[in-house]
C-alpha cells in the first residue's frame, strides 16, 4: 500500500489550461469575399482599417465615427494583389501586370511603377518597397525607383509571398529560398529558414514571427527561430495568416482548423469555435486576420461580412474613446475653415480629416508625422511661444509622444487660442464632418459651407 500511494503521487502532474480570452464580436455586412483568394486587412500609419477585394476590384476604408466600411474609388483597380497607406494618406496599390497606382486623398489616381508588382509596403518615412514578378526589391526614395535583383545578389528566389515593416524601417520578406531582411541597403538571410515561408509578422514588440507550410509558427529570439510545438492538443496545419497583441498573445487561423489562441501562460493553446466569434456557416474558409494598434482583431474569409472581436478587459481595445464637440468655423468669404485646437490636451492629436456626408476624405493629416503647411496670417501674429519659433503649436509637448511636428512658426492666434485653417476655396457647397482625433478622445463638428 505504501507503494501503491507513491506511485499516485509520482504520476499526478498539475495541469494549467488558459481558458477562452472574453471578446465581443462585431459584425460588418456587404462585403462579398466567398471565393476570393486575393483579399487582404491592412492597417495605415494613423490606425484607419481598410480591406480589399481583390476580384471586385473594391477597397474599403472603415470610418470610426460612423462605424462602417465606405467604398474608395478606384477605377484602375482590376486585380488587387496589395495595398499600403502612405503618410499623407495616399493609397498604393499593387495590381499583378498592371503595375503599381497611387490613390490620392483627393481620389486622384496615378500609375507609378510598370511591371508585375505582388507585394507592397511603406515605412514610416515614406519609403515605398515593392516586390515583383522578377524576383527584385524596388524602393521608391527621393524620387527615383532603386532596384534590388535578389538573383543577381546571389539569393535563389523563385517566388516572394510577403513583406513586413519593423518599427526600424527594416523590411522582412517571405520568400520560397527562406525571409529575407532588407535594412534599406543590403539584404540577408535569416539562417535557418532556408525553405518556404509563407507569411511574416511583427509584433508590437518588434519580435518577428513567420508561418511555413504545414507547421506551426515560429518566433525570432534574435539570433535563430524558435518553435512552439508540443503546446497544441490539435494538429494546425495550413496557417493562413496569424497576429500579436499587445500583450503578446498570438491569434492564428488555420484552413483546416479554424481560429485559435495562445498566451503562452498555460499548458496548451486553445480552439475557438467559429459560433463563439459570430460565424454562422458551421465550417468558413477563414483566409486574412489583422489585429491593430488597440488590439481589435480583424477577420476576413468566404463570407459576406467581416468580423471585428474587441478583447473585454484589455488595456488598449477596451478604451473608450471620448467624443466631445469641436470649435470649427468657416471664415467670412468662405474660403477657409477655422478649427481651434481644444485646450489641455493630454495626448499629442494624430488625426484632422474633413469628409463630406458621403464620406469622401477632402482633407487628411496625420499630425503626428507630417508638418503644417505655412498659414498666410503666420507672420502677423502675436509672439505667444506656442506660435512663434519652433516651439510649434504646444508650448510643451503633451503625454503621449514628442513635440507636436506642426509647429516650427506656423498656425494662428486669434486671442492666445491656437488655430488651425484648413483651405477649402474648391469645396463645392455644403456639410462637412470634421474630426480631430487623439488616443483618448474625438472631438468632431460639422461645418456648411454656403458659397
Amino acid at each position: 500500500m505504501k507503494f501503491q500511494i507513491k506511485a499516485l503521487i509520482f504520476f499526478i502532474i498539475p495541469v494549467m489550461l488558459q481558458s477562452q480570452p472574453e471578446f465581443t464580436s462585431n459584425r460588418y455586412d456587404g462585403f462579398d469575399l466567398e471565393g476570393v483568394t486575393k483579399q487582404g486587412i491592412v492597417e495605415s500609419m494613423d490606425g484607419t482599417i481598410f480591406i480589399f477585394n481583390g476580384s471586385d476590384d473594391k477597397i474599403f476604408r472603415y470610418d470610426a465615427i460612423l462605424d462602417s466600411f465606405l467604398i474608395v474609388e478606384c477605377f484602375a483597380c482590376e486585380g488587387i494583389e496589395d495595398l499600403a497607406i502612405l503618410p499623407d494618406s495616399s493609397i498604393v496599390v499593387a495590381l499583378g501586370f498592371r503595375g503599381l497606382y497611387q490613390i490620392s486623398t483627393s481620389d486622384a489616381e496615378e500609375k507609378i511603377l510598370s511591371g508585375w508588382i505582388n507585394e507592397v509596403d511603406v515605412t514610416a518615412d515614406g519609403r515605398i518597397i515593392v516586390l515583383d514578378d522578377d524576383e527584385n526589391i524596388q524602393v521608391y526614395q527621393d524620387g527615383e525607383w532603386i532596384i534590388y535583383d535578389l538573383r543577381d545578389l546571389g539569393f535563389n528566389v523563385n517566388t516572394t509571398y510577403d513583406i513586413a515593416i519593423d518599427s526600424s524601417d527594416i523590411a522582412w520578406i517571405a520568400t520560397d529560398a527562406g525571409l529575407l531582411r532588407f535594412d534599406g541597403s543590403q539584404v540577408n538571410l535569416i539562417p535557418g529558414t532556408e525553405r518556404k515561408v509563407f507569411g511574416v509578422v511583427v509584433a508590437p514588440d518588434q519580435t518577428v514571427w513567420i508561418r511555413l507550410e504545414n507547421a506551426l509558427p515560429l518566433q525570432w529570439n534574435g539570433n535563430n527561430f524558435e518553435g512552439i510545438e508540443g503546446r497544441y492538443p490539435f494538429n494546425v496545419f495550413s496557417l493562413s495568416g496569424l497576429d500579436i497583441t499587445s500583450t503578446g498573445d498570438l491569434w492564428a487561423i488555420s484552413s483546416q482548423r479554424g481560429l485559435f489562441y495562445d498566451n503562452f501562460t498555460g499548458s496548451s493553446a486553445i480552439e475557438i469555435d467559429y459560433q463563439d466569434i459570430g460565424v454562422d456557416d458551421s465550417s468558413p474558409f477563414i483566409r486574412r486576420i489583422l489585429i491593430d494598434r488597440k488590439d481589435r482583431i480583424w477577420i476576413t474569409g468566404d463570407l459576406d461580412y467581416v468580423l471585428r472581436l474587441d478583447l473585454v478587459g484589455s488595456t488598449t481595445s477596451a478604451r473608450q474613446i471620448e467624443i466631445l464637440p469641436l470649435q470649427a468655423y468657416p471664415n467670412p468669404t468662405n474660403d477657409y475653415i477655422y478649427i481651434q485646437i481644444p485646450e489641455g490636451l493630454s495626448h499629442v492629436p494624430t488625426l484632422l480629416q474633413v469628409t463630406d456626408l458621403s464620406g469622401r476624405i477632402l482633407f487628411k493629416k496625420n499630425l503626428y508625422t507630417e508638418a503644417w503647411p505655412l498659414s498666410r496670417a503666420a507672420s502677423k501674429n502675436d509672439s505667444s511661444p506656442a506660435i512663434k519659433g519652433s516651439g510649434g503649436l504646444f508650448s510643451s509637448s503633451p503625454a503621449g509622444g514628442p513635440p507636436l511636428g506642426i509647429g516650427r512658426g506656423q498656425g494662428l492666434t486669434f486671442d492666445n487660442k491656437k488655430i488651425l485653417e484648413i483651405p477649402t476655396q474648391t469645396w463645392p457647397q455644403g456639410n462637412y464632418q470634421i474630426i480631430l482625433q487623439t488616443r483618448d478622445k474625438i472631438y468632431s463638428n460639422q461645418v456648411v459651407k454656403t458659397q
